[in-house]
């Protein structure tokens, strides 16, 4: 019986995804609606998979601007407000800049976020990606998964 009302289920939904009966009929409320909360959530998890990556690129071209132009962050905005004459403001500012350097990927997570409009607050590390192919399997594994993540 439980195979049973799984297999059922199972074909309801699908039925659903694909925007079609059993028997041929198109579904259009059914297809549209699943559509937009299928792709809702892609992008949603596209975001999250390719943060890092995003991180990365924005690091990347941070370091090698700064570095190859000679001016970082806080050295740039000294100079340019004259405040680099003082040997005391010197180490100061290199604390500083290599600070941004050294939280530079943290500050383009959140940089990231604030643009794309996402929580702050969400951990920043690995993502893990799990399949449930029937509900109660999907429910089981995101009670115990929601656990230890």
């Amino acid at each position: 019986q439980v195979l049973e009302r799984c297999n059922q289920d199972n074909i309801k939904a699908l039925e659903e995804i694909v925007g079609v009966d059993r028997n041929g009929n198109e579904l259009h409320e059914k297809r549209s609606e699943t559509e937009r909360e299928l792709r809702a959530a892609g992008d949603l998890w596209a975001d999250h998979i390719l943060e890092n990556t995003k991180a990365y690129i924005m690091s990347f071209i941070y370091v090698f601007g700064t570095v190859t132009s000679g001016f970082p962050l806080i050295s740039g905005l000294a100079k340019a407000f004259g405040l680099t004459g003082a040997e005391g403001f010197f180490y100061i500012i290199r604390f500083f800049d290599a600070a941004i350097y050294f939280w530079l990927p943290q500050i383009n997570i959140t940089i990231l976020r604030l643009f794309q409009r996402r929580n702050l607050r969400h951990r920043m590390v690995g993502r893990t990606v799990v399949v449930g192919d029937i509900p109660w399997v999907a429910q089981s594994a995101e009670a115990f998964l929601s656990k230890i993540f």
